[in-house]
């Protein structure tokens, strides 16, 4: 699918609001919605950014984990990875705590979760990073946010991706020690592991092909496939190498 346009820039209360700590623009696009883009040009040392937001975002949904639309939008002869803002979704957003995720309607969602982070290597999920949308009173939801780190970090390169496909799932993935401690039935976290094991490969192969040619090449895209692949195939050992990370889980 081609990308949208971009019509204008955001007004400024809604780029206030956005915040963020990387470079970054909100703009109406052609869909005549908003998004918070990102793109290589804007931060110069991390030319994967793109590619990490939309794999990990596709792969997330994949996983039954909410995250922002993605769409790629055009704007000044630039291409932009836009991550659409969504009514009332930072109406919860703040430091993610127990009394927080006690008001979340979809508190299961940290088993896929972590699944996702451990499988793409995501070292940038703390209590911080996160939306939270309103259903009503004392009623949100969880979305994931914020996948620009993860896989080919910044000044990482696709071709060291082999090298990092039995990286151990440890305190650097699980950041945070709120969403840990959510991780409590061995079931369940075994389920989210089975979900992503049975993504196939010609499934993960169409989500890294969807990512611009010119952010990431052929040669580059099948290494990042065959990482996937392969780092999936070994995501239940790796869990259970690191069951001790999850301090409330039940012990069978």
């Amino acid at each position: 699918m081609p990308p949208l346009r971009g019509i204008a820039p955001a007004p400024n209360d809604l780029v206030t609001r956005e915040g963020g700590s990387r470079p970054y623009l909100i703009l109406l696009a052609s869909d005549f919605n908003y998004y918070y883009c990102k793109a290589p040009h804007l931060m110069t040392n991390h030319q994967y950014m793109g590619v990490n937001e939309i794999v990990a975002s596709h792969l997330a949904r994949h996983l039954g984990v909410p995250t922002r639309p993605v769409e790629l939008v055009e704007w000044e002869d630039h291409l932009h990875v836009g991550l659409q803002v969504l009514p009332n979704d930072r109406k919860m957003t703040g430091s993610l705590t127990e009394t927080t995720i006690a008001r979340l309607s979809n508190s299961q969602v940290f088993y896929p979760l972590v699944v996702l982070d451990a499988w793409t290597i995501n070292q940038d999920r703390h209590d911080g990073n996160w939306l939270g949308g309103v259903l009503g009173k004392d009623v949100g939801w969880f979305l994931a946010n914020d996948h620009d780190m993860c896989l080919l970090a910044a000044g990482f390169q696709p071709a060291q991706l082999a090298g990092m496909v039995d990286q151990p799932i440890d305190s650097r993935i699980i950041r945070s020690q709120v969403i840990a401690d959510e991780i409590r039935s061995p079931f369940a976290l075994r389920k989210a592991i089975d979900e992503a094991e049975r993504i196939t490969p010609a499934d993960i192969r169409h989500v890294v092909d969807g990512v611009p040619d010119q952010w990431l090449d052929g040669a580059g895209k099948a290494l990042l496939a065959s990482f996937l692949i392969d780092r999936q195939g070994r995501l239940g050992d790796l869990f259970a190498a690191s069951l001790g990370l999850f301090a409330k889980l039940e012990r069978l």
